[in-house]
């Protein structure tokens, strides 16, 4: 347990930053009590201790040290403006010797009492942060504190061995997902090679172009949300969408393909002019047929390939994919060669696909999918040149 006069001299000192500083517990009530509030308390106490005489023409510093002289006022003093006093965080820091995480889980824990907050303006924010009981702190001895610091270390080795433990639990669960979905695949390519030969590559490949979409989809999101890492996260999602277009465009040459268009009722992209909103045509039709003329527009903007692969002799399996217009007549038919297809939207999926769900970021990892689908895909290319060759 520390003297509070020397916690005050402490929070001084820091606040100062001198090292050695006469008369640092003065300073500090004094800048944080007023005259009036000390000449105050000091008559009061006057009536049980009559040795303490005080006059409203003495000084700020002479009344302190008068207080300061009494230690058996220090108590109800420190009680009485507990608030005013208070410790700053960092001055907490400094006269404990401590971290400001120690500080922060001491403070969540409930072992440094906190009698009020504070804010300060930064960056356009304003930042609360705790105040600390004075004589809270002065009452902390160097051996509480090591005694705190031996049970935090003690419940970290405790919850060490807990996590290994979930960690090898959690491994063997993944494994035997894994395992499972090994097992699987293996049974259902087998049936594809029995049934059709000749489509079982190109549905292998299909299976494993709907899983690198999922995965595009997935660093989408992750990059929309994203604060830190959205740049990396983004570059992921077109690394992955350009895999599935190189897919889409060697299942598109398979004779198990079927090529279709859809083309939304609204297909272009308008680009609009910034001529100013004219308070006398607010009406959104009189806006747009009026006031904004459209200075260019780009045709099927919002307009899709739709490529659907499936085989008459396996009729339980179908794989479909959605190229956008812009991305996809660099490599496929144009539009009006191809079947128009409606299509009725079920929550945007048909256009924008789903991300993965937490097991199937298990059982289709990024590597296995990457992995799986350039094997295919390099396995079909060379089919198709060869065969190209030969004609």
């Amino acid at each position: 347990m520390q003297d509070i006069k020397e916690v005050v001299a402490q929070a001084a000192q820091h606040l100062t930053g001198q090292e050695y500083f006469p008369g640092a517990a003065s300073w500090y009530i004094g800048s944080k009590v007023v005259k009036a509030d000390i000449i105050e308390f000091l008559q009061e106490a006057a009536t049980r201790f009559p040795q303490v005489k005080v006059s409203s023409k003495d000084t700020k510093d002479w009344l302190i040290a008068t207080l300061l002289e009494h230690p058996q006022l220090w108590d109800s003093f420190f009680q009485r403006f507990n608030q005013a006093l208070a410790l700053h965080p960092l001055n907490v820091e400094y006269i404990l010797q401590c971290s400001r995480t120690e500080r922060k889980r001491w403070e969540s824990e409930g072992k440094l009492p906190v009698v009020g907050s504070d804010s300060v303006r930064k960056h356009g924010r304003d930042l609360v942060f705790s105040l600390f009981d004075l004589r809270a702190i002065a009452r902390l001895s160097p051996e509480e504190i090591s005694a705190w610091r031996s049970t935090h270390v003690q419940l970290l080795k405790r919850s060490r061995k807990i996590g290994a433990y979930k960690a090898k639990e959690t491994k063997v669960k993944h494994n035997r997902a894994r395992l499972e979905f090994g097992l699987t695949w293996q049974e259902l390519c087998a049936q594809w090679e029995i049934r059709d030969a000749a489509a079982a590559p190109v549905l292998k490949l299909a299976y494993w172009c709907v899983w690198v979409s999922r995965w595009a989809k997935e660093y989408q999101i992750r990059a929309h949300r994203a604060r830190k890492y959205a740049d990396q996260y983004r570059a992921k999602s077109q690394e992955y969408y350009q895999l599935k277009h190189e897919i889409v465009k060697v299942l598109v040459r398979s004779p198990y393909a079927q090529l279709s268009f859809y083309r939304p009722d609204r297909p272009h992209k308008i680009i609009w002019d910034n001529r100013d909103f004219d308070d006398e045509y607010d009406e959104p039709d009189r806006f747009y047929d009026r006031l904004r003329e459209p200075v260019r527009q780009i045709k099927d903007y919002y307009s899709l390939y739709y490529l659907a692969v499936a085989s008459d002799r396996i009729p339980d399996v179908r794989f479909s994919f959605h190229t956008p217009y812009p991305i996809g007549k660099k490599f496929l038919p144009f539009p009006n060669s191809l079947p128009q297809v409606k299509h009725s939207e079920q929550e945007g999926i048909f256009r924008f696909g789903r991300v993965l769900f937490d097991k199937e970021k298990i059982t289709h990892s990024e590597k296995m999918t990457c992995k799986q689908a350039e094997f295919y895909l390099d396995l079909l290319r060379h089919k198709y040149a060869a065969i190209e060759k030969l004609n």
